[in-house]
């Protein structure tokens, strides 16, 4: 059984947990938040592991029928992207894991030999930015320009996912010290007293895993820790570092920001590790930077703490009034020709894939109209213009 040539088979369902900022076990972070999971309250690793959601989308999986929880991977492989579905396989579907998936999997989709090789766990929202793209899900500086534009009524505290760390690390040890792999994101993790915490309790019981980062680059110490002390204690940590722009456009974007703050950081980050191997750049691409896409990877490559080959790029799939096909024609035709003639393409041009196909695609008067009161709203209310940053769309945008 070719289980990588399923159309839609993950392995990530079999190995894998990811904890959302408000405590939903998801089979992982572009799952579809709507889908009844269960709350990591409700039960240890092995109970949501086998919830009636999970051995649903098991059976639907090896089956070869698509599920609604899967369809972020679905759109980005039509793009003809990398998807979180072909990334997962490619790095995780050995021919160990497919033998203990094909011998371990029981006809209901129950997993009795459970073996949670990587979680994925955001334990807050809380966040020092807030980017365009995101909203108060994921970061809590976003409550009140929520509350003030009239989009969305918030709680005045971070939803917290774990609300007692070292009891449920204790209560799932035997699982926790056999992960190979931790993965963090936001809100920002960084600012995060869960993750410092989780951090402790690993190093006190010996959980050797890898760590990985998705981060925006913005601090290196928090409270009495610093954070390079604790890197120490484990096998490998790679940091990732979210970055849509540089200089005005970044700030714009990912509002919060500091251009200079973040580049001495990673500037100590690469230090500390010796090399920039361990540091990658994670590039959305939506309709506020798809213009500048060969001009950003022209900025990076002056960067000495990144390799070229480690920037890797994404499609923002939602909301998609903020996807890159919604710019108007002419400048959508004018970016194609940029990417098409430019030396990233030609040598990375797999990294500009989806852009392109989500730029080839036709848009509605509707999404464009949406686009354009969100971003003025937002510039209102944080007393910015889209224009001192992106002039060439001024004469669409005012028409």
């Amino acid at each position: 059984m070719k289980l990588i040539d399923k159309p839609f088979f993950c392995v990530l369902p079999w190995i894998h947990l990811y904890t959302n900022p408000e405590g939903k076990m998801l089979p992982c972070c572009v799952a579809d938040n709507s889908a009844p999971f269960p709350m990591m309250s409700e039960g240890e690793f092995p109970v949501l592991f086998n919830s009636k959601p999970m051995r649903e989308l098991r059976q639907n999986m090896l089956n070869d029928i698509p599920s609604k929880t899967c369809n972020y991977c679905y759109k980005l492989e039509k793009y003809g992207t990398h998807s979180h579905r072909k990334h997962s396989n490619g790095k995780y579907l050995s021919h160990d894991n497919v033998l203990k998936i094909i011998e371990n999997t029981n006809d209901d989709g129950t997993i009795d030999d459970i073996n949670i090789l990587y979680w994925d766990v955001r334990f807050s929202n809380v966040c020092n930015y807030k980017c365009r793209m995101c909203g108060s899900r994921y970061s809590t500086k976003w409550y009140e320009d929520a509350d003030l534009l009239g989009w969305k009524t918030n709680p005045k505290d971070p939803t917290v996912s774990i609300a007692n760390i070292k009891e449920f690390c204790d209560t799932n040890a035997s699982y926790l010290k056999s992960i190979q792999y931790i993965y963090f994101a936001g809100g920002e993790p960084l600012v995060q007293p869960e993750h410092y915490e989780f951090l402790d309790w690993c190093i006190e019981n010996n959980v050797d895993a890898e760590l990985y980062y998705q981060s925006n680059g913005s601090i290196l110490k928090y409270s009495k820790y610093n954070i390079f002390d604790l890197w120490s204690k484990f096998k490998r940590v790679t940091y990732s570092v979210s970055l849509d722009g540089l200089g005005a456009m970044g700030e714009y974007i990912r509002s919060g920001y500091n251009d200079a703050k973040v580049d001495n950081n990673l500037t100590k980050i690469c230090e500390a590790f010796g090399s920039n191997e361990e540091i990658t750049v994670n590039a959305t691409f939506m309709a506020y930077n798809a213009f500048f896409a060969t001009e950003f990877f022209d900025q990076m490559e002056s960067k000495p703490w990144v390799m070229m080959s480690n920037v890797y790029t994404q499609l923002l799939i939602g909301p998609e009034h903020l996807q890159p096909k919604v710019l108007p024609v002419e400048l959508k035709k004018q970016a194609i020709e940029k990417i098409l003639n430019s030396k990233w393409y030609e040598k990375y041009p797999n990294k500009f894939e989806s852009l392109l196909s989500n730029l080839k695609e036709e848009s509605t008067p509707e999404l464009w109209s949406k686009f354009k009161q969100y971003t003025s709203a937002l510039d209102e209310r944080r007393t910015e213009n889209i224009l001192n940053y992106f002039s060439e769309l001024g004469p669409y945008y005012n028409d």
